[in-house]
């Protein structure tokens, strides 16, 4: 019954984003497309417009990220709460596994955008460096500090814990996003409307992630980086005090971003079940 039910989720919430995923996929198609046939036909001006072609793939999805997250909201809240509610909630099943299905299907599409960004960003720096050079490359390097990322060299390593930490830090962002969406539909919270689902958003988001960042730096449990491998430590802190250590990961902030991301289940699926008024 599950499987139906996720199924019939992500069905609707395509039929609710597909115009948006058609556009981001054309346009970034046609950008990538075109720097590779600039690249292989050796065009005039190749590498301008393989810079180009690169940059407006990643910025295009970039905008796709924010967008994403807005469209399963809404979605979540249309089909919870809006008229299709009363039959949603009418369902022979239980309340936990609507709310874990809408979940997983609202995670599935943000996270495969998100990956799309990260994939696209790190072809474009590839393309960069071959085409402008590891001189050029090493004064674009706020790109790559603004994803925790400090070089190229160490791309490799970051990779994987970046994208594991993408997965901890979307699934909180669409737990905090339902949450919220499901806070201002109960009384008196439902006073706010729509300006009050962002407001509760943002403020259970920001308590948590700060919580977990808290907690990550009392256990400074990791993973740091050096031109000889990849070492697990106890104490990052300590371990990235080290000569040559150039990539620094606490993983115990992803942890405790996972498990309140879990722990909202419950209350939002209790909130939903006893207290909500499906307009």
């Amino acid at each position: 019954m599950f499987g139906k039910l996720l199924k019939n989720d992500l069905k609707i919430q395509f039929h609710g984003m597909y115009v948006l995923l058609f556009i981001v996929l054309v346009i970034t198609a046609v950008a990538e497309l075109a720097a590779l046939f600039a690249k292989l036909g050796n065009w005039q001006n190749a590498g301008l417009i393989r810079a180009i072609g690169g940059t407006l793939a990643w910025v295009v999805l970039l905008f796709a990220c924010f967008v994403i997250v807005g469209a399963v909201g809404v979605s979540f809240s249309k089909t919870v709460f809006g008229r299709s509610g009363y039959l949603t909630l009418t369902l022979p099943v239980k309340t936990s596994s609507l709310v874990r299905s809408k979940t997983l299907s609202g995670l599935i599409w943000v996270w495969l955008v998100y990956v799309a960004f990260l994939t696209s960003l790190f072809l474009w720096m590839m393309e960069m460096q071959d085409v402008i050079g590891e001189g050029t490359i090493s004064a674009a390097g706020g790109v790559l500090q603004a994803l925790g990322l400090p070089s190229f060299r160490m791309l490799g390593y970051s990779i994987g814990g970046l994208l594991v930490y993408l997965l901890a830090f979307v699934f909180l962002l669409v737990q905090c996003l339902y949450f919220g969406i499901t806070l201002a539909n109960v009384r008196p919270f439902s006073k706010l409307g729509g300006f009050g689902a962002v407001l509760y958003f943002l403020i259970v988001f920001g308590i948590l992630t700060g919580v977990a960042q808290a907690f990550g730096r009392m256990l400074p449990i990791g993973f740091v980086g050096t031109e000889s491998g990849l070492v697990f430590t106890s104490d990052v802190a300590l371990s990235a005090a080290g000569a040559g250590v150039v990539v620094v990961r606490r993983t115990m902030d992803i942890v405790f971003e996972i498990v309140f991301a879990v722990l909202l289940h419950f209350p939002m699926t209790y909130l939903i079940n006893k207290k909500v008024n499906v307009a």
